[in-house]
């Protein structure tokens, strides 16, 4: 789905232009990943780290937050936001101590890492099949582009991917698929 097919609440004014948020990112799981509108605001605006990847000219920040979850209970936001004129928030996820060890001490791309290491599926850019993809550019079949991306199709998976076609290559800064079943069980647990 691209952005022009999607409904956008603005939350942040910047320099240069406006953070949007899909309206299908904020709320409960598996469609806001556990992380309510209200939070990725304050994610955004209130941060305690943010980190900027960028390859070629694609560009993505991921903000990292500590919030309370309900109940009183420990627990942080990811959010990465395509950065450019406008950004995008496509996706947030809410995230437990437990994922790895000291947390609270580790950036923001480390925690995505740890986030994908362990709900994290693998899949195909460009024939090379992995679970993240960094920092990279994969040589696509410009006849077959719109088949460059495969996904598992055996079980329920989000795609988390900022990247951009260039002729007969993609440019990703980052890209990961997410088994969205595994995630909202060990939030459930919770």
């Amino acid at each position: 789905m691209s952005t022009a097919d999607r409904e956008f609440y603005p939350i942040k004014t910047i320099k240069r232009g406006t953070v949007l948020v899909a309206r299908n990112v904020a709320g409960p799981p598996p469609l806001g990943w556990g992380v309510s509108f209200s939070e990725i605001k304050q994610t955004l605006n209130k941060h305690e780290q943010s980190e900027e990847v960028a390859f070629d000219d694609v560009k993505v920040r991921l903000y990292l937050r500590h919030l309370t979850s309900d109940g009183g209970v420990d627990c942080y936001a990811l959010v990465p936001v395509r950065a450019g004129r406008s950004q995008v928030a496509d996706v947030a996820a809410r995230i437990y101590p437990d994922l790895c060890d000291d947390l609270d001490q580790r950036s923001p791309l480390d925690v995505l890492k740890q986030f994908v290491e362990r709900f994290g599926v693998e899949f195909t850019i460009g024939g090379q099949t992995g679970t993240l993809f960094c920092r990279q550019t994969i040589e696509i079949d410009r006849r077959h582009a719109d088949r460059a991306i495969v996904l598992p199709t055996d079980r329920n998976t989000s795609l988390w991917y900022f990247g951009a076609r260039r002729d007969d290559r993609l440019a990703i800064a980052l890209a990961a698929c997410v088994d969205v079943t595994a995630y909202t069980q060990w939030l459930a647990g919770r």
